[in-house]
């Protein structure tokens, strides 16, 4: 095995640092043998994500993963299709490691990063030697999640100055179906994102990469990584093949707003009232070095697109400099709100450089060229345009007492 091949597996393990070595596994034991492992991804109760190794339900260990999100109420699993019979479990220095034939499974955990922003959890499988087909078959299982493909970007986004990383075209955003509101002291649904299945690749023994082809099928249960076969059929081995789960809760491609306004409708889970509530962007500056202000407010809801729609809330200014991607936060006063549709609007900025907006595929944001004053319009102006994008943005308000306490109205409408 070629010294290449175990720097890049030590690199992507990072197994070394001190972050590994507070990784507690807590084994899932059944007549003495070990079904499954524990492991906390994120222990604050608010935020709380577990990872389970194998299948605490099953007699004996199965090659799993599963992510399991707010208490249970979203999970994912994704499962290794081989016959499980005869592998070989072992637990060398807090990794997780089954082997079968020509396959080796890992599973350890990857701190936050720019390639894994907010960290997550890897499912590596090496390949000893030649397989038979080039696509590698995981059966798939999921609770209350919805996959979304996000493709290369268009020459559109392109255009506009977005950016999808490497890792990230090919890849799925997760989210929940409907999220419940986020009552304060409660858990953080934010904007609904559970996770990103990043796109994965091969490593040869020689420390050669190729991307590989994701595919999820969540109706059928099947997720699928095709490694290109010229590839599989002139690398030499063993061949690594790292998919990773991530804990990232904002969307993975960054849109570049600068002076333009966009929005996007939203169903308002019940009444009630944001006297004050909180407004979230997923927002950075291009680099960082000058004060940017973003702006938000709210707009009335129906008809296909907002244009023409009448303000109904502003919040107040969202001023900062940096350019690490993150939710960013103002107050903003909306009150009547009712459970119904509405637009929910955000105005970039550009001085010496330009806001940029987290995203992901999987909704339509419209939008035109706007230079705010510290305010929005009213009413919203006229789209010169859209494209598909879920942003990275909600408003928390205080709900009804019929309703629930401390709903957060997000791009995806969620529910108490």
């Amino acid at each position: 095995m070629s010294s290449s091949y175990l720097s890049a597996r030590l690199t992507r393990r990072l197994l070394l640092t001190g972050a590994a070595a507070s990784i507690l596994l807590r084994p899932r034991v059944l007549h003495g043998q070990t079904r499954a492992f524990a492991v906390d991804g994120r222990t604050d109760p608010l935020d709380r994500v577990q990872v389970e190794i194998g299948d605490a339900k099953q007699t004996a260990f199965l090659p799993q993963l599963k992510l399991l999100r707010w208490n249970d109420e979203v999970n994912l699993s994704a499962r290794l299709m081989v016959d499980p019979s005869g592998g070989a479990l072992t637990t060398p220095g807090n990794v997780i490691r089954w082997d079968k034939g020509i396959y080796r499974c890992e599973w350890y955990p990857q701190p936050d990063s720019q390639a894994h922003p907010e960290g997550g959890f890897e499912f590596a499988v090496t390949l000893l030697a030649r397989p038979v087909s080039n696509r590698v078959p995981f059966s798939m299982q999921a609770k209350n999640a919805l996959f979304l493909y996000q493709p290369p970007l268009t020459l559109f986004e392109r255009q506009r100055g977005n950016l999808r990383p490497d890792n990230i075209v090919g890849s799925y955003a997760v989210y929940h179906v409907a999220p419940p509101a986020n009552v304060p002291g409660g858990m953080l649904y934010r904007s609904g994102k559970v996770a990103h299945i990043y796109r994965p690749e091969a490593i040869a023994a020689n420390g050669q990469r190729v991307w590989c082809d994701l595919s999820i099928d969540a109706p059928a249960g099947l997720m699928t990584i095709t490694v290109p076969r010229l590839f599989l059929d002139t690398a030499p081995y063993p061949i690594l093949i790292d998919p990773t789960v991530g804990y990232t809760t904002l969307g993975a491609s960054t849109d570049g707003t600068g002076d333009f306004i966009l929005a996007t409708s939203f169903t308002a889970p019940s009444a009630g009232d944001a006297n004050p509530g909180t407004a979230f962007v997923g927002c950075k500056g291009e680099l960082g070095v000058s004060e940017l202000t973003v702006m938000m407010g709210a707009y009335t809801g129906g008809g296909a697109n907002p244009n023409g729609k009448a303000r109904l809330a502003t919040a107040s200014p969202i001023t900062f400099t940096s350019n690490v991607m993150a939710f960013r936060s103002s107050a903003i006063t909306w009150t009547g709100i009712t459970a119904t549709s509405y637009w929910l609007s955000i105005n970039g900025d550009v001085n010496i450089e330009g806001i940029e907006t987290a995203y992901d595929t999987g909704d339509t944001t419209y939008f035109y060229g706007r230079v705010h004053a510290n305010d929005m319009p009213d009413p919203w102006g006229t789209n010169t345009g859209s494209f598909d994008a879920k942003v990275s943005v909600y408003v928390e308000y205080t709900a009804a007492a019929a309703d629930c306490t401390g709903s957060r109205l997000t791009l995806m409408g969620v529910g108490c």
